[in-house]
């Protein structure tokens, strides 16, 4: 199942995209700003602050029902009972909210598209408690930013890099934060040893180099917020596995999928929209 993040600030589809897969076994997330034709999708998640500001609260309900047509959908924020009449299942969710809220209204939005539902009324502040947000993660949501992802992320399997061709072909990316993000990983598989890159307390990728795989837990939708945003990839640490770590055991410890190093290296410059070699 697919559930897309509509116009969230970056951070927050950050954070969601990883709580989604934690929670809710076999679900994934899609993420689209309002520049580009918004992906199909099973759920939605929308910024409504965003959406009212797009298209006026005279239109707002209308558009909405458009895009989501039957499906069900999570309202993030401040909605008028006009506009959240237009549809059903539509879950309010007032901010400030926290990750057991945002769990119950996913849960609920998806479990009432098959019975109808009353048009939602007014929706009173949340009560007081945890707000969800990326501190989890390890950093905090107090800067709101937009994140652009107008195609789906690449796949493993695609095509296939070698360390020198990556290092090759990451300055030809158009996007500054990607030629930073990747230069600097190239870089390091260019020296001797095992890594990894931590990028939440829980989510990393193995590479070694040497063995020519890389092990992970991270969806490539989410390496592809990080590595287009210089804010995001500012909290990536690579750390050197010292010679007496079992690289391998270390990945299967931390619920890791092995991969083909090549084919990592080849949806990253994907991702960064390289100039790949033919």
């Amino acid at each position: 199942m697919k559930a897309v993040l509509v116009a969230l600030p970056e951070r927050d589809a950050f954070a969601l995209t990883l709580f989604v897969g934690k929670v809710l076994e076999g679900w994934q997330c899609g993420v689209a700003d309002l520049a580009h034709p918004v992906p199909a999708g099973d759920l939605y998640v929308v910024d409504m602050d965003a959406w009212l500001a797009r298209h006026g609260r005279a239109q707002a309900g209308a558009e909405l029902a458009t895009l989501v047509g039957e499906r069900p959908a999570v309202l993030v924020g401040n909605v008028p009972a006009d506009v959240a009449a237009h549809g059903a299942p539509w879950v309010v969710l007032p901010r400030p909210y926290g990750a057991q809220s945002m769990r119950g209204a996913l849960e609920e939005a998806w479990t009432a598209r098959a019975r109808p539902t009353a048009a939602p009324a007014d929706v009173a502040p949340a009560p007081a408690e945890v707000f969800f947000s990326t501190s989890a993660f390890g950093f905090s949501t107090a800067e709101p930013m937009r994140v652009a992802q107008a195609t789906p992320p690449p796949t493993l399997g695609e095509g296939a890099l070698s360390i020198e061709a990556f290092r090759a072909c990451v300055d030809s990316s158009p996007n500054e934060a990607c030629r930073h993000f990747l230069c600097q990983l190239g870089d390091r598989l260019a020296q001797p040893g095992a890594f990894e890159m931590g990028v939440t307390l829980i989510n990393g990728i193995i590479f070694n180099p040497a063995q020519a795989w890389v092990a992970s837990n991270t969806p490539l939708s989410v390496m592809r917020m990080v590595c287009r945003s210089r804010a995001l990839g500012e909290h990536v640490r690579i750390t050197a596995l010292a010679p007496t770590v079992d690289a391998r055991a270390r990945a299967e410890q931390r619920g890791m999928t092995v991969h083909p190093l090549d084919d990592m290296l080849f949806a990253l410059a994907q991702m960064g929209e390289c100039r790949l070699p033919h």
